[in-house]
């Protein structure tokens, strides 16, 4: 499927390149020392992702905030901002 439209993993003459690429993913993740590969996948829902002046920027910004973060400017939430900085 050259344009990625359909799912070709179910068809059967599939079989044998999906148990090669499944055996060449977790090689290279338990090579890597991967946690998932040994059931402590959770691991990834306890990273901080952000620090806490922008987490949860984009509720923050739903609900009104501009939150300063340091790589947004005011004319990035309203072009008529640039007035207002200067």
């Amino acid at each position: 499927d050259r344009d990625c439209m359909m799912n070709l993993v179910a068809d059967p003459k599939n079989a044998a390149r999906k148990k090669a690429l499944e055996t060449l993913l977790v090689r290279e993740l338990t090579a890597q020392g991967d946690p998932r590969m040994v059931g402590k996948g959770d691991v990834f829902d306890k990273y901080p992702t952000a620090d806490t002046k922008t987490r949860g920027f984009y509720e923050r910004y739903l609900k009104g905030e501009r939150p300063t973060t340091g790589w947004i400017s005011l004319t990035d939430f309203d072009p008529d901002a640039e007035k207002e900085e200067k």
